[in-house]
Order: C-alpha cells, then sequence, then structure tokens
C-alpha cells in the first residue's frame, strides 16, 4: 500500500435524507492484520473492526460496524482510500462507466441520444464531445463521480499513475446485506490528492444519474441502526507494476472475477430457437423497404 501512495481510513457517514450530516474517519495500518476502535458516532456507541488478509492477488480488507450500545438513525460505513499524488494525468477508470475519467466537453442539454446536428457539434477541429455522463471535469480544480455498484460492468474502481507506472485496482462484492454499494470519488487538483470511498450502503448525495441527465433525485437512504446489529464489507486491493494503460485494462480481465463471480450460464432456451425470434421482430418492425436497411424509428 505504501507504494501505491494510498492511506486507509474506516468511515462512518450519517445522513438526514440525502444530506451529510457527519463523517467520522478513523486511519489504520494497512500492514497490520487486524485494527480495532470503539467510537461514539449519531448518538451510538460503535465497534468498528478492520481484518487484512494478504494473498498472491492482493490486500483483501473486511471492514465490520457494529453497533454496540443505542439506536443510530441514516448511517453508512466504508473504507476510504486517500491518495496524496494525484494529478489530472491519472487514468481513472470504473468499468463500463467511466473511462479516463471521462474528461471531455460536455452539452449538458444534448438530452439522448445525443445529436451532433442538434448541438452543432459538427467539424474537424470540434472536440470530443459527450452528453450529461458521469465525469471528472477538464477544466475544473475539484470534481467527484458517485456510482452504486450496478451502475458498473464490475463493481471496481481503479486508475493507472503514469509518473509511477503503477496500477491500482479496487475490487467489491455487488452488495451487502444492506444495499448495493457505493463508489464515490473525489478530487482536487489545486493540492494534488483523490480520496475513492468504498460505501455500504451507496448514497448518491442530492442527484442521480440516469440517462444522460445528471439532476434526477436520489432515491438513496442510510439505513437506520438497532443496538447489536452489524454491517460487513470486503474490499480488495491489487497493486501492480504497469507500463501504461492497454496492460492496466488488459490486467483488470484477469481480476474482475475474482470477488464477483462469473454467473453459471442458463441453458433454458435454445440458441437457435432465440434466432428465430429475433430474425422475425427484425423483419416485422425494423425493415425499412425504401431504404434498404434494417432501422429504429
Amino acid at each position: 500500500m505504501s507504494t501505491a501512495q494510498l492511506s486507509p481510513h474506516f468511515h462512518l457517514t450519517s445522513y438526514e435524507g440525502l444530506t451529510r450530516v457527519a463523517r467520522h474517519t478513523q486511519a489504520f495500518s494497512a500492514t497490520g492484520e487486524v485494527s480495532r476502535f470503539e467510537r461514539e458516532f449519531a448518538a451510538g456507541i460503535w465497534q468498528l473492526e478492520a481484518r487484512i488478509v494478504t494473498t498472491d492477488e492482493g490486500r483483501d480488507f473486511f471492514l465490520t460496524a457494529s453497533l454496540e450500545d443505542g439506536r443510530a438513525s441514516q448511517v453508512a460505513f466504508g473504507l476510504e482510500l486517500h491518495c496524496v499524488t494525484w494529478s489530472r494525468a491519472h487514468f481513472l477508470v470504473l468499468p463500463g462507466a467511466v473511462y479516463d475519467g471521462n474528461r471531455f466537453h460536455c452539452r449538458e442539454t444534448a438530452g439522448y441520444p445525443p445529436s451532433a446536428a442538434q448541438t452543432g457539434d459538427v467539424g474537424p477541429d470540434v472536440p470530443t464531445t459527450i452528453g450529461d455522463i458521469p465525469r471528472l471535469s477538464n477544466t475544473e480544480f475539484q470534481s467527484r463521480l458517485q456510482l452504486l455498484s450496478a451502475d458498473m460492468a464490475t463493481p471496481a474502481i481503479g486508475y493507472f499513475d503514469p509518473h509511477r507506472n503503477l496500477g491500482i485496482w479496487v475490487l467489491t462484492p455487488q452488495s451487502t446485506r444492506l444495499g448495493q454499494i457505493g463508489f464515490d470519488f473525489e478530487e482536487d487538483l489545486t493540492s494534488g490528492t483523490a480520496v475513492i470511498r468504498i460505501t455500504a450502503p451507496g448514497i448518491r448525495e442530492r442527484t442521480r444519474y440516469h440517462c444522460m441527465n445528471h439532476n434526477g433525485a436520489s432515491p438513496d437512504r442510510a439505513p437506520d441502526w438497532q443496538e447489536n446489529e452489524a454491517g460487513m464489507l470486503h474490499v480488495r486491493i491489487v497493486t501492480f507494476p504497469c507500463a501504461d494503460r492497454m496492460y492496466f485494462l488488459r490486467h483488470f480481465n484477469e481480476l474482475r472475477s475474482a470477488i464477483v463471480a462469473p454467473a453459471a450460464p442458463r441453458e433454458a432456451f435454445a440458441l437457435s430457437s432465440a434466432r428465430a425470434l429475433i430474425e422475425e421482430k427484425l423483419n416485422r418492425d425494423n425493415w425499412h423497404e425504401g431504404f434498404g436497411i434494417y432501422a429504429s424509428d
């Protein structure tokens, strides 16, 4: 972990609806086996435990938050990883959702599907342009991404550090008993720092992304806790020498099923039958005789 310039912290966060009320962070050693803490937070006494198992594949963090005394309203917990050497040159990836931080010129009102003809972004000198999708800013010094585990092809976040030829992947299960896991990334380019926050359950504060729109109301809510209630979170961190972006992405293919195992195939429907159904549908609904092509209206 020291070579990755990452510092692990346990966090407890309380909310009123979608508004963060308080956050307690507790640093712990990434080289020890077990770290335990007792903290008063959100009208309760909490026992926090971080157990670390080092394997050939990486380091597994097993975090447990247990409410020992009292009742606590709307509290989430998880792991924070503080990166103290962050720059815009770092290649940030959340599989299937964000590549290179999605740092592109944005047309927030483009809607779906975005049309270059409608926005006027036409011509050989026009920069790569995106709609209102999750992204880091390509102009501002502070920006943030908030996604849930189901928003990605695999619940993971990682980056390639070109200054140190280093790759980092952070992987989790799809969910805990509290719900989907949250992936929150904040950068501050003024100070050259960033925070990766893995939270159970995921709370997208204020708004959520849905279909080219970042202004939808977030449905997330942190859980209420009863005395002796506990939550557990598993996070794997893999650090490896990495020469370039392509190796960083290829190595992910070797890691992506480490925690979320691939689903077994369900051989309930013959592929030949599926093909016949698709062919019939396309010929019925999508063939345009005048154009001589298949198309959607």
